[in-house]
């Protein structure tokens, strides 16, 4: 079953998706009604072909665990609309784009200190450190999906930090599927996921925001959203 943080949070984006806040580098839209596949299509247009991409099991537990369900409050990244202005993607692109660099890079392994727990990604995604400090200000994000992030979001951390959850955004809807298969416990991640991940920092590198360098599943940018 999903966590109750994640779907809660889920369920306020959608209640709100058309709120005012949104970043002024692109033109993000509330993700429309449609229905998510829950089979891989084979070409890594769907968030099911990057989950079925992980391992035999991924894909079928986080459909289990409603994470493709619009339904029940999850998502995928097929139904976010929208444009991303400063990196010349639609938001669904961007949305594959960061699901196979989240996966690609090992950060949610990274999971460490957070201070909010439907966002135990985002010390080793956005951070790239042990504890997400780098949302206060106290430390500049170095965690390899920062550049997936800035793109959509715009580059300050405390603003990613505010939209990282939601189907409001293509990165934070992929955001949305992955802490819903990580806390899940679907077998996506490999060894290291939700007991604190490598102790010294190793999978937290530069952003490079490229799902080209070895993804798993092909996206229709190449050159991911950072470049």
């Amino acid at each position: 079953m999903r966590c109750p943080s994640f779907a809660i949070s889920f369920a306020a984006v959608l209640v709100g998706a058309g709120a005012a806040g949104a970043c002024s580098t692109q033109t993000p839209q509330p993700a429309t009604a449609g229905k998510c596949a829950v089979a891989p299509k084979g070409d890594g247009t769907t968030s099911a072909d990057v989950l079925a991409a992980q391992g035999p099991n991924c894909l079928s537990c986080a459909a289990a665990s409603g994470c493709l369900d619009p339904a029940t409050g999850g998502g995928c990244c097929e139904i976010v609309s929208g444009t991303v202005a400063s990196a010349g993607l639609t938001e669904s692109e961007l949305c594959l784009n960061t699901m196979n660099d989240i996966f690609n890079s090992k950060c949610a392994t990274f999971v460490g200190a957070h201070l909010d727990l439907a966002k135990v990604i985002e010390p080793g995604c956005l951070c790239g450190m042990e504890s997400d400090i780098c949302v206060t200000g106290s430390q500049p994000p170095a965690g390899p999906i920062y550049a997936d992030y800035a793109a959509d979001f715009g580059p300050d951390a405390a603003t990613i930090d505010t939209d990282f959850i939601g189907a409001k955004f293509g990165a934070g809807q992929a955001n949305d599927v992955i802490e819903c298969a990580l806390n899940s416990g679907c077998d996506c991640f490999g060894p290291g996921a939700l007991d604190g991940g490598p102790d010294d920092g190793a999978d937290a590198g530069p952003a490079t925001g490229n799902a080209a360098d070895g993804a798993a599943v092909g996206t229709s940018d190449d050159g991911g959203a950072g470049d």
